[in-house]
């Protein structure tokens, strides 16, 4: 056990039982996320359970997804086989398939799957449980959360922005002020050894989503033409597809990329856009914009890239104009191609670079994360 604390459960082994909503191999980002805060909680407590499901039509063994998204040797994963069962009663008996693999009384029971989650703490009497937040639970989900809350083992709802606190601390009145925490989405800060390329290169990581900009990536790439424009997520006709617009030809498209993989591609460009619209969409079509936390963000400042944002309020609670990021309008394209020729200047990249870098390893490691977390879940006991 992590030595800061040793203390925590006096001397005892630590089971900390993570319950996960993902799908593996997916080309989500939640799936990544989960497997990042298990390696740094494994770091700290020692053995984690990971509980998920394996995606239905992306047969992968178990040994291939570990390699692919980097699951470190203290985190034990487990997965439920879907494809063994009947369609109909998957999502119902997952709860319950995670109760079965969940230790009795384990120490600390962290997730994103509200279902389970209330069920766990109802028939396994785990001593915490806390329940991370990335959009506010509707429908059912609202009285799940309800029940949960006034378990006994409930310690917290953790939020992943200022402003999706806002909004449950708002709409949800049986969460209390102190019912609700933030930690913000984070990353594993690169041992870069130089951050920035002599030449200016530019480039996107992520999905091919209504809402991320894509549009304005291509436009922009026509306009500055001496620029290379490397896309991760996608391949060249879905780009074409997704945006209606031809692809210039210093636009190139990488597909999509397993974790382990990402750092070649990471390498290949010292600029990184985040073109965020003012409305943007998850794969099942919900809106984030106002309390996102992207993923995306947070690796590229532990990448040491220099980035240019979107200005949206949910953005600029990791992100600061001028001094970590560029931030622009979403709408604005003749200010991004300024901010790109701004970049021209060898210096001026490596001041911005390294003021996320530094941002990423002070304030947003998963490791520091794992540790607020950890903290906050023994303060209430």
């Amino acid at each position: 056990m992590g030595g800061c604390l040793g203390v925590w459960l006096e001397g005892a082994e630590l089971r900390l039982v993570y319950i996960s909503s993902s799908e593996y191999p997916h080309p989500t980002a939640n799936g990544v996320q989960v497997v990042k805060q298990c390696n740094a909680f494994s770091r700290i407590v020692g053995d984690v359970l990971l509980l998920g499901r394996f995606a239905q039509g992306r047969y992968c063994s178990v040994k291939d997804i570990r390699k692919s998204y980097q699951i470190e040797d203290r985190v034990r994963l487990n997965l439920m086989n879907y494809s063994l069962l009947p369609a109909i009663v998957r999502s119902p008996l997952y709860p319950f398939w995670v109760a079965l693999k969940t230790p009795l009384n384990a120490d600390l029971v962290y997730g994103r799957h509200l279902l389970s989650l209330l069920v766990v703490a109802l028939l396994k009497r785990p001593r915490r449980v806390l329940f991370e937040c990335h959009a506010p639970p509707k429908g059912y989900l609202k009285t799940l959360l309800l029940f949960l809350v006034r378990t006994k083992t409930f310690i917290c709802v953790v939020a992943i922005s200022d402003a999706l606190k806002s909004i449950l601390l708002k709409e949800y009145n049986f969460l209390a002020p102190q019912d609700v925490i933030v930690a913000h989405d984070a990353c594993d800060p690169q041992p870069v050894i130089d951050f920035v390329h002599q030449s200016l290169s530019v480039g996107y990581v992520g999905g091919f989503y209504q809402g991320r900009g894509l549009e304005l990536i291509v436009e922009l790439a026509g306009r500055v033409k001496d620029v290379e424009f490397h896309i991760v997520g996608g391949d060249r006709d879905q780009l074409a597809a997704l945006t209606g617009k031809p692809i210039p030809s210093n636009v190139t498209c990488h597909g999509r990329v397993s974790q382990n993989q990402l750092g070649n591609f990471y390498r290949k460009f010292s600029v990184a856009l985040a073109p965020y619209s003012q409305a943007v969409s998850t794969p099942d079509g919900t809106d984030t914009s106002a309390y996102m936390s992207p993923l995306k963000i947070f690796e590229y400042m532990g990448w040491g890239k220099v980035i240019l944002a979107s200005n949206l309020p949910s953005l600029r609670e990791v992100l600061a104009d001028g001094a970590n990021s560029l931030l622009l309008s979403p709408e604005d394209v003749d200010a991004w191609e300024g901010a790109l020729h701004l970049m021209r200047d060898h210096d001026m990249r490596r001041k911005y670079a390294l003021r996320a870098y530094a941002d990423a390893s002070e304030r947003f490691s998963w490791d520091s994360r794992a540790q607020f977390l950890l903290s906050k879940s023994n303060t209430k006991l």
